[in-house]
């Protein structure tokens, strides 16, 4: 009598495992440069929806910038998202990676 049958499924993951660095519209992840004084930057993907989950993370090499937050304040399903940065940052280095994570 055989034993049982093993059934092997592939996960089912959507988003980050997806990001071609020859493509920006359809990105899942990426950087973008935000100027001294500005606090807000758009970030136009064709990926982001209404129920996507938006990971943000800002770094600088100057040390006023370390208490900044950040929030999606926007977005528009299949177009873009805004982010806002509170307080706006001081210098040239601002960096703000970000990470779309899609259900399906």
């Amino acid at each position: 009598m055989p034993g049982p049958v093993e059934l092997l499924v592939r996960p089912q993951l959507f988003g980050p495992f997806h990001v071609s660095a020859l493509s920006k519209s359809n990105a899942f992840a990426g950087v973008v440069a935000v100027a001294s004084g500005i606090a807000t930057a758009t970030v136009s993907v064709t990926t982001v929806r209404s129920d996507s989950l938006v990971v943000l993370q800002g770094y600088s090499n100057t040390a006023s910038n370390a208490t900044q937050s950040l929030r999606v304040s926007s977005r528009s399903q299949g177009n873009y998202f805004g982010i806002q940065v509170a307080p706006a940052p001081v210098g040239t280095d601002y960096d703000i990676s970000w990470l779309i994570i899609n259900r399906q």
